[in-house]
């Protein structure tokens, strides 16, 4: 395997829940060059460290790729030793990348704030160079999500950022969050969470109204916004273009005609219940929303988002 000698540069892919974030991730992190963490920002939870489990099957703990990251960026991936080490992290973390840490950004950052900022910039900074030693990869590809996540390593003057705005209709977001799935893989079942009509709205219109305020922010080189129907239903063109505009090789992407992929074993940390799907897929959009879902629940969701549901083309 080729060893990296520079930081590999960082894809993040920021939306709302629901989106399609996860699949988005797998795709482009088994594209030549590339590798797909999932959801990074949840390594550090300190309390899921030991029975988190990767998409390849194993406790990322034991992964066969995994393992070795943690081994090299923090000399051991016993649990006890790395259990201070993460807990310290997430303090970092949930001390700036929720939400109303948003809000701060567009006046000033206070000195604790910007104190929190620094040493979880420096954590990403460490786990992403050493997964580019490790895995030998260009580019990572990481479906964390959160805008204020974004906008902490954008002060970073050693990563390379690179963001995707995935935008969803909220009705079939929401709708996505009343629907109960379960998957079991190796004897573990895991079950959706179910959100109401109202916590979906606003977790959607909060999220993407802070992801257009970092939008605005950013040069178009470092900025590209897609619509989750559109990627579905043209999959083929968008992935090529979000290829291009990441920096990997058009004809790298694991497409085997313009509407199927092939997906190999993956190792991303956390998302969707689809990480764990490999093989052959089919790239069409869900859509039962359209359907399925009461009148009432369509017209309450598109009551309480419908000015970027108007932004982006949804009205």
């Amino acid at each position: 395997m080729a060893i990296c000698s520079t930081m590999p540069a960082v894809l993040l892919i920021v939306s709302a829940s629901r989106s399609g974030s996860t699949i988005l991730c797998n795709l482009l992190g088994q594209t030549t060059g590339a590798f797909g963490l999932g959801e990074l920002h949840n390594l550090w939870d300190a309390r899921a460290l030991d029975n988190r489990m990767c998409s390849c099957g194993e406790l990322v703990l034991n992964c066969p790729v995994w393992r070795p990251i943690l081994e090299a960026c923090y000399g051991s991936a016993e649990p006890s030793y790395l259990r201070p080490i993460f807990a310290e992290i997430q303090r970092h973390r949930d001390a700036c990348t929720r939400v109303r840490h948003m809000l701060p950004l567009l006046h000033h950052l206070s000195p604790a704030l910007r104190a929190h900022r620094r040493a979880y910039v420096s954590a990403l900074e460490s786990i992403y160079a050493t997964i580019g030693t490790v895995t030998g990869c260009s580019v990572v590809v990481d479906a964390s999500k959160l805008p204020a996540y974004a906008s902490v390593l954008l002060d970073s003057d050693r990563l390379d950022v690179r963001i995707i705005f995935l935008i969803r209709d909220a009705r079939a977001t929401a709708f996505s969050w009343r629907r109960r799935k379960s998957t079991t893989v190796r004897g573990r079942v895991f079950t959706t969470a179910q959100y109401g009509l109202t916590s979906s709205a606003k977790e959607w219109l909060v999220t993407n109204w802070a992801a257009g305020r970092l939008a605005r922010a950013l040069p178009p080189e470092r900025w590209l916004q897609i619509r989750y129907e559109d990627l579905m239903r043209r999959p083929d063109p968008i992935l090529r273009r979000i290829a291009q505009f990441a920096g990997l090789p058009e004809d790298g992407l694991p497409l085997v005609s313009p509407d199927q992929a092939y997906l190999t074993t993956a190792h991303l940390i956390a998302g969707n219940q689809n990480r764990f799907q490999t093989g052959l897929i089919s790239l069409r959009p869900d859509e039962e929303w359209r359907l399925a879902m009461r009148a009432m629940d369509r017209r309450w969701v598109t009551w309480l988002t419908w000015p970027l549901l108007r932004r982006y083309g949804y009205l």
